[in-house]
């Protein structure tokens, strides 16, 4: 939070104070008169000065109050409402820490077995981190993130990954749980998938063996109205943009292959396909495909597709792929829909479905199958 503002208005009685005495000098002639009209044209401009200071001070109080308001609302909402006011902060307020509180709460979310494991079955280490308790270098973003104390680092280990991608979609499942956990609590949050000092979080969070640090949030307090700089790197990073829907989602009638145009011609799935079109990715590039393969009004089978606007870099594609996942589900039990997730290698009848794409896995309602 900025700086009170009633420092601002000290300083303005302080300068009045002085404009006084002044004046008193030279009312009772030990002053001469020119040196009041000088100091009267000083005081004009410090009070100018001061007072800019105070509304200027005063709107980032407000900001901030307006957006920790919001968020704090969040607490009560259904998860469909976090994933919808959820978005990436890169600018947080260092005079305002993670409460005993809040760190309570994040850790006993990430200390609840169920919360770390996903849909495949694969756990996933989630560690909350204070920068400013690191004894063995200095952990950093390269200027991506600024005014953040605490992190929250995911754990991975990359050998049983590399000829399982199951492994990958957990991953970014998980992870996406713990931010919309932390948007819940009214706390904002950035994913970084590369612009982190890797080597430093790795032994920050004692990775072992084959384990690395594959993905990082700075979690806390946002600093209110987004600056210059992370304007920039919000339009840089395409934070605002989201692929139309039918691009995205798509349903099997006979043997043709049908765009979903919008919530309208979704059906009951609206809502969530909506979520799942709002969910984050690398860069924004949304490089998943969803296909419908029964009819909507029953059971249904939906099978998920990694497209060509996936990155190979990292494989954040698979990573992005878990957090589509992540937003389906949770969208789906909102609305009372139940399945499961099978990975593509059970079910390989489905490979053929959708051209330039890998197919994934698929969500089974019950009673589908």
């Amino acid at each position: 939070m900025p700086p009170p503002a009633r420092s601002n208005w000290q300083m303005i009685k302080i300068s009045l104070y002085g404009y006084l005495f002044l004046l008193g000098l030279t009312v009772f002639r030990i002053l001469p008169k020119k040196t009041l009209l000088f100091g009267t044209v000083l005081e004009i401009f410090a009070l100018f000065v001061l007072y800019r200071k105070v509304i200027r001070n005063q709107r980032k109080v407000d900001a901030s109050t307006s957006t920790s308001s919001a968020l704090q609302a969040l607490r009560t909402v259904p998860d469909s409402e976090v994933m919808r006011v959820r978005t990436s902060w890169r600018n947080y307020d260092p005079t305002t820490p993670l409460t005993v509180d809040e760190i309570a709460t994040l850790q006993e979310f990430l200390h609840t077995p169920t919360n770390m494991v996903g849909p495949f079955g694969h756990k996933v280490d989630v560690v909350l981190i204070d920068s400013k308790e690191v004894q063995t270098g200095k952990i950093g973003t390269y200027g991506v993130i600024r005014g953040a104390r605490w992190f929250l680092c995911g754990k991975f280990d990359e050998a049983p990954a590399a000829t399982d991608p199951t492994y990958y979609y957990d991953f970014g499942y998980v992870f996406e749980n713990v931010i919309l956990q932390a948007t819940r609590m009214g706390l904002g949050t950035c994913w970084l998938g590369g612009t982190f000092s890797g080597k430093n979080f790795n032994t920050a969070t004692g990775c072992k063996g084959k384990e690395v640090v594959r993905m990082v949030s700075p979690v806390g307090h946002v600093a209110g109205e987004r600056g210059g700089f992370e304007t920039f790197m919000r339009a840089a990073a395409g934070s605002s943009h989201r692929h139309p829907w039918n691009t995205m989602f798509y349903r099997v009638e006979g043997s043709a292959l049908r765009a979903i145009a919008g919530p309208q011609d979704a059906g009951r799935f609206g809502r969530t396909l909506e979520c799942v079109r709002l969910a984050p990715s690398a860069s924004n590039t949304q490089p998943w495909a969803l296909v419908f393969h029964k009819p909507l009004d029953g059971p249904t089978m939906v099978s998920l597709w990694m497209n060509e606007r996936a990155y190979t870099h990292f494989r954040l594609g698979e990573n992005d792929i878990g957090i589509a996942m992540a937003h389906f589900e949770l969208c789906a039990k909102e609305a009372g829909f139940r399945g499961r997730f099978v990975p593509a290698s059970q079910t390989p009848d489905l490979n053929a479905v959708l051209p330039n794409a890998r197919f994934a896995c698929v969500w089974i309602e019950n009673g589908a199958a």
